[in-house]
Formats: structure tokens, sequence, C-alpha cells
């Protein structure tokens, strides 16, 4: 059910908030942590539009990696596959989290964290894809991810290699005028379970909706 803060912080943004204009679509792509809650109607991109975006496409998808094996490209769950056709539009999105999991256990990651996106920022599938999408009139707006509960959780031991990952994507960013970034680690408390599903990994719907109240502040009006 959901809670009398999430409530109020929906009417509190609905309020406060103006509408983004009818033609511009939002399209929110990346992993499980953008598609969580999807199932009962409480999504990042389903809270965008109880925040006032009009126009807002979910292409999200759990397990949802940037360099994905042929398999999981054909399920969608490679990220660059989700944002392919996209035009004109504000791309939010997250990933790499699921790659450094899979691809190096989230140690001894150099070579993979190279190969998403190198030191300097400017090479690697995460500059090439950002690349490709603002060539196609796109802005980005990419979500750091947010950190593990106190406790820990199964991507605990991500968390060096994503925090490295990210800095080298602020890079990419500080070059890029049409790219921007938010922090989910901002609005998602470790201290606070409520922020958490109970796998301890992905937002709880309260969460959800705190990242995409967020990533609204974020969105052009």
């Amino acid at each position: 059910m959901e809670s009398a803060m999430t409530r109020l912080l929906t009417c509190l943004f609905l309020f406060l908030t103006p509408a983004l204009a009818p033609a511009q679509t939002v399209i929110v792509a990346g992993d499980s942590v953008m598609a969580w809650n999807r199932a009962a109607g409480g999504s990042v991109a389903d809270r965008l539009q109880e925040f006032g975006v009009k126009d807002v496409t979910d292409v999200s998808r759990s397990g949802a990696r940037i360099s994905a094996p042929a398999l999981a490209q054909v399920a969608a769950r490679d990220i660059r596959r989700q944002v392919r056709r996209a035009r004109d539009a504000i791309v939010v999105l997250d990933g790499g989290a699921n790659d450094l999991a899979a691809e190096c256990s989230c140690r001894a990651c150099a070579e993979v964290l190279d190969g998403l996106i190198s030191a300097d920022g400017r090479r690697g599938e995460i500059p090439a894809m950002v690349a490709s999408m603002l060539r196609r009139g796109n802005r980005v707006v990419w979500a750091y991810y947010y950190d593990s509960p106190h406790g820990g959780g199964p991507f605990s031991p991500c968390a060096d290699e994503i925090d490295i990952m990210e800095a080298r994507i602020a890079k990419l960013a500080r070059a890029l005028p049409q790219m921007s970034t938010v922090d989910m680690a901002a609005v998602i408390d470790p201290a606070n379970p409520a922020h958490y599903d109970p796998d301890r990994v992905h937002p709880s719907q309260l969460g959800s909706a705190r990242i995409a109240a967020l990533i609204r502040q974020a969105l052009p009006d």
C-alpha cells in the first residue's frame, strides 16, 4: 500500500512543479533500478507521470547491461538497444552495475571499466552510446547509483568500481552541454530501510518516488 509520505511527496511536486511542454518526450531507460515497482504502477517512469511529465516512455529492463551478450540484446537487456531509436527526446538512464557484476564480479575490474568508459571519460561503450543519442537530437540525463543500505547488500562489493565509473561519467558530462547528471544517492538514504526493497538492492515504492522527484527537478519546464 502506498504510504502517506509517498502521497504527500506526489502532491507536493504536482503543486510546485510545472509540466513539461506536451511535445517533449522523456524516455526512461536502463536497468532494474528504473524498472522496479512497474508491476505495482510505482516505477520511476510511473512517478514521473504523477509529477506532471505528460509524455513518458519506459524502456528500462531488469538485468540490463551496456555491454550485453547477444541473447540479452534480443531481450532488450542491452541499454544501447533500448535507446537506439530515440530522437529529439530527453533520455533518462542509469547503467553499468550489472556489467561490473557479470563481467568481473566487481573485482579486478580495470579492463571492464576501461571498456565501459576510459579514465579520461572520452572512450568506451558509454561515451559511444551517449554520442549516438546526442547525434539524434536527444538530451541525456544520467542517474548515478545510490549506495547500498547500511549493513550491506548484494551490490556492496561493487561500490568502489561504481564510484570509479561514475567519476569518469562525470568527466564525460562536463564536456557535453546536452548531457547532465543527477545523483540518486541524494534521495536514497542508506540508513533508512524504507527507501529500499526488501532485497536490499532496488528502491521501494517510496524510493522510486524520491528518485522520480529528483529527476523531475532536472527536466526543463
